[in-house]
């Protein structure tokens, strides 16, 4: 019975192993490095010293760098080609081999927003310069929203959205910058976490209160103070969202809590593109599954900026000097993905065994039983016989 009790375990223990994801190489640099972009199987990173690097997807290895002024603070990449933000302005590489193609320089030379997207290249300052470049370079058309922008903003169809320090939500033409409409959540509130829009509700963190409001009509639908510290996350027909204590699934159309569960250490993050949430923290990350119960973690150092999920792996920067590439590539890279059916089958073997010890050694404890037995009797028989005579 102890034996087959202790299949389960060990099961469960061989689980764990395949499920928790291994590291299937590292990039270190001396000084910061800005988070990773990952384009047909390059990861693009550069350093506060201005070098840019191509690293192979598979492997972590330096296909090639590039020297530019400035110190590198975003970069991302469309049809061959690799746009890189740097203090000093926007400069375009070929993605194969990091030629120039062309650069340009934009005011402000402080943080900047990058979204690629209609064939065109925005670029969002910190004091709200907006800056909208064609492929080729070209300025296309500038607007200036005279306030402060931390945030990420959105393409929405023909429309770039964003997120101001006042509380607002900007709704710009992006073929030629024109305002289109400015929703206000009704008071000053200061976004200064990403924002999520989906079917026309906007799902905004701002002093500490989530808030959904529809895109079309301005409305606020609901808000919750919930202490949120992440942008919000659509997830599995909820929003979830990283609060001080730790993760909050919320029904999206109501706002009520559906659970809640403690990360110890505050997320810096939450996204997903599976079934499961991915949470970076001070330590690391966290993996949760959608009724918030841990899966796995890994002490990697903090994860501050959202990793790039791509080709089943994690492209992580961590302790804004690493760049991790997580998950295993098998016959490519490292061994992960074979070791799990190893370890199943380990699994499959152990349990066998463990059936075939529990059925036999019963059998053998039962005939070596009757073997006593039957002995016992006969010795029985020859002592009464001794007496009878």
């Amino acid at each position: 019975m102890k034996i087959m009790v202790s299949i389960p375990i060990l099961l469960l223990f061989l689980q764990a192993v395949v499920a928790t994801p291994e590291i299937a190489w590292r990039f270190s640099s001396d000084s910061c490095l800005s988070p990773p972009c990952v384009y047909e199987m390059l990861v693009f990173t550069g350093s506060d010293e201005g070098r840019l690097f191509a690293l192979y997807a598979h492997s972590g290895k330096i296909r090639w760098s590039k020297q530019m002024d400035g110190k590198i603070l975003a970069s991302a990449a469309c049809e061959g080609r690799v746009f890189v933000s740097t203090s000093e302005g926007i400069v375009c590489l070929s993605a194969d081999h990091g030629d120039l193609l062309w650069r340009f320089e934009v005011k402000d030379p402080g943080r900047r927003a990058l979204v690629v997207g209609g064939n065109s290249i925005f670029i969002i300052s910190h004091e709200g310069y907006v800056v909208s470049l064609g492929f080729d370079g070209i300025l296309r058309w500038e607007e200036n929203l005279n306030e402060i922008v931390v945030t990420q903003p959105i393409l929405l169809g023909d429309s770039l959205v964003i997120a101001t320090f006042g509380g607002n939500l900007v709704f710009l033409d992006i073929s030629n910058g024109a305002w289109r409409k400015t929703i206000s959540i009704g008071r000053f509130c200061p976004v200064i976490f990403d924002f999520t829009i989906e079917e026309n509700v906007a799902y905004l963190c701002s002093d500490n209160s989530l808030f959904a409001v529809s895109t079309n009509s301005g409305e606020v639908l609901w808000m919750r103070d919930l202490g949120c510290v992440t942008k919000p996350l659509v997830f599995k027909e909820g929003i979830c969202v990283g609060t001080s204590k730790g993760l909050v699934f919320l029904n999206k159309e109501t706002g009520e809590t559906i659970w809640s569960t403690e990360t110890k250490g505050k997320p810096f993050f939450v996204i997903s593109e599976t079934e499961t949430l991915l949470v970076g923290t001070r330590t690391g990350f966290k993996n949760y599954d959608a009724n918030g119960n841990l899966i796995w973690e890994m002490n990697v150092g903090a994860a501050i900026y959202p990793p790039v999920l791509l080709y089943g792996k994690i492209f992580a920067l961590v302790s804004q000097k690493e760049i991790l590439c997580i998950g295993s590539w098998g016959e490519v890279g490292e061994t992960g993905k074979g070791m799990g059916y190893v370890y199943l089958a380990i699994a499959v073997a152990c349990s066998f065994l463990f059936v075939l010890l529990d059925v036999l050694l019963p059998e053998k404890r039962i005939i070596r039983k009757k073997r006593v037995v039957k002995k016992a009797k006969c010795s029985k028989r020859k002592s009464g016989g001794v007496a009878g005579i």
